[in-house]
This record gives C-alpha cells, sequence and structure tokens, in this order.
C-alpha cells in the first residue's frame, strides 16, 4: 500500500515537475522568437532607412554631377567667347594697323604727289613768267595786273565771305605787284561791306602770282590771280581731254 502511493506521489511529482519544465521552455522559446522578431524588425527598419540614405545618396550625386556638367558646359562656352573674343580683337586690331598703314601709305604718296605737283606748277609758273618776260616784258605784266584787280573788284557780288570765321580779323593781300592806292580802299570798302566789319590788312607781295590778288581770311582763300587762272585752265582742258579719251 505504501509503495503504490508512493509510486503515486512519483508520479504526480514527475508531472508536475514536466508541466512546469514545459511551461519554463514554452516561455523561454517565446521570448527567443518575439527577441529574434524585434531583432528582425529593427533590420529592417534599418535595411529600409540604409536603402533611403542610398537613394538620397545616388540623387545627391546626380545632382552634383548634373551641376558639374552645367558649370563644365558653362567654363566652356565662356572660354569660347573669351577665344572669338580675343580673336576679334586681335583681327580687329590687326585691321586697324593694316587701315593706317595703308592710310600712312597714301598721305605720303599724297604728299610725295603734292610735292611733285608744287614743284611742276612752280617750275611751270617759272617758265610762263620767264617767257612772258622775254616776249612782252614787264609793262604787260601791269596791264595783265590791273586788269585782274578790277575783274576780282567787279565780281564782289559772286564772292561769298561766308565761311569767315568770327574770330578773324586780319586779311592777307597777296599782289603780284605793289598796290595802288584806290584799289586798297577799294578792297577795304568791300570788305566791309561784305563782312560788316573792318579788318586789317597785311599785304605781301608774291610774284609767283604772276598777276592779279588773292585774299586770305584765315584758311579761306579768295584767289583772283593769274596763276590761278592758269591752273584752273590746265584742270579743265585735261578734263576735257579725259573725256574725249
Amino acid at each position: 500500500m505504501l509503495l503504490i502511493q508512493f509510486i503515486i506521489l512519483q508520479v504526480i511529482v514527475f508531472a508536475a515537475v514536466l508541466y512546469f519544465l514545459k511551461r519554463i521552455l514554452t516561455n523561454d522559446t517565446q521570448s527567443a522568437v518575439n527577441r529574434l522578431d524585434r531583432v528582425y524588425q529593427d533590420l529592417l527598419s534599418k535595411q529600409k532607412e540604409l536603402t533611403q540614405k542610398i537613394e538620397q545618396a545616388e540623387k545627391e550625386y546626380k545632382e552634383k554631377k548634373d551641376e558639374a556638367t552645367q558649370i563644365s558646359e558653362k567654363l566652356k562656352q565662356e572660354a569660347m567667347d573669351k577665344i572669338r573674343e580675343q580673336e576679334d580683337k586681335i583681327i580687329k586690331d590687326a585691321k586697324k594697323e593694316a587701315d593706317e598703314m595703308v592710310a600712312k601709305a597714301r598721305a605720303s604718296c599724297d604728299k610725295i604727289y603734292h610735292e611733285i605737283e608744287k614743284d611742276v606748277k612752280s617750275k611751270n609758273f617759272d617758265t610762263v613768267v620767264e617767257l612772258m618776260n622775254t616776249g612782252f616784258g614787264s609793262n604787260l605784266f601791269n596791264v595783265i595786273h590791273q586788269e585782274l584787280i578790277r575783274a576780282f573788284l567787279a565780281r564782289e557780288k559772286e564772292l561769298d565771305f561766308s565761311n569767315v570765321r568770327k574770330d578773324v580779323s586780319k586779311v592777307t593781300i597777296k599782289t603780284a605787284f605793289p598796290l595802288k592806292k584806290e584799289d586798297r580802299e577799294r578792297l577795304q570798302e568791300m570788305v566791309i561791306r561784305k563782312l560788316g566789319r573792318p579788318m586789317e590788312s597785311d599785304e605781301v607781295e608774291d610774284k609767283n602770282l604772276i598777276a592779279g590778288i588773292a585774299l586770305s581770311f584765315g584758311t579761306l582763300l579768295l584767289d583772283g590771280s593769274y596763276a590761278n587762272a592758269i591752273m584752273e585752265a590746265g584742270v579743265t582742258a585735261k578734263k576735257k581731254l579725259e573725256m574725249e579719251a
């Protein structure tokens, strides 16, 4: 009887031990599962965060790359513009220098031409005067001179004094022979009538005129000389020949 009771007690104790052992194992397993789940969720959260960071980094990289490309294109364009600007400046400077050289060359040619022309005219005038002196004598020059003075004074209405500047206060009177008193007075009266004011006069004898008179008001020249008449006749004859050619 005692043995049976002991066995039953042992069975009850063993069952209780198994029950509590099962409970303990079950609780430990659930706790482990819960911990694993939390670890898994934490890993998922970190993976998601990492994915977002990677996507953000890729986005920023793309933006930086696009920005770098734009800056590179802009710098390239600026460099090309600068190169074109330098090329244009070099071409412009070269053209300007070439134009200046051409202008200087033309000016030099014009100067040489005018010097030659002046020398030829001077020699022609000297030749004309010499021939006229040889053929006719000085009396004829005086006659022509007086005739040209009268003709010049008679052309008063045709003479244009409008370009005489207000600051010009002196007239230079060039004549091939000294002026007569009455001619000088008539000239002074004509100048006053044309300008509305008196002017100082400076008389200069110039044999290159051959005969006649020339008035200088600063840069304005009114030429009534025989030398000028010869020159104008020569120019007219030359133009006529060129037209007929």
